[in-house]
């Protein structure tokens, strides 16, 4: 019969000392910096966008379309529900201000404002390196694809 040893507990590695403390979660003041810096940034970038008359699909959407202007008679049935939360921010657009197509538009640069700080604090906090999320969001936020959904009221449903 053999005598079972004791177990030992080794010492745990530490960091060297020169290594950067591991990267902690963003506070609260933090989180809303940076998607308040987001919004602003894309203000500048897509600020362009706000002037000017509603085309294609946009007149549809702003003008035309019946499920925004009448909305709490008529509810989300029919037409009216293919598209329920582009639906109501419609409405809520049109109860608020009118047809104005540039407060639709700021609308749509303020939700990708809100989506590209969300990317950002989700590249932070998978990547642990604020730089690399940076740069990631910057991408998003500058990408060609992103342009049509920002710029036009139509692209509003890809926002949300």
């Amino acid at each position: 019969m053999g005598v079972a040893s004791p177990v030992v507990n080794a010492p745990t590695p530490s960091a060297p000392s020169g290594s950067p403390p591991p990267p902690s979660a963003p506070t609260r003041r933090a989180i809303v910096l940076v998607v308040a810096c987001a919004v602003v940034g894309c203000f500048a970038l897509y600020a362009h966008t706000l002037s000017g008359e509603a085309v294609f699909a946009d007149r549809a959407l702003v003008a035309k379309d019946a499920c925004h202007r009448n909305l709490g008679s008529r509810g989300l049935e029919g037409p009216c529900a293919q598209a329920p939360l582009r639906t109501l921010s419609f409405a809520l657009d049109h109860a608020l201000f009118g047809t104005q197509v540039a407060v639709s538009r700021a609308v749509n640069v303020v939700l990708h404002g809100i989506a590209v700080g969300l990317a950002l604090l989700l590249l932070w906090r998978l990547l642990g390196d604020s730089t690399a999320a940076i740069l990631g969001a910057a991408v998003f936020a500058l990408h060609p694809a992103a342009s049509e959904a920002v710029a036009t009221l139509a692209g509003r449903g890809m926002l949300l």
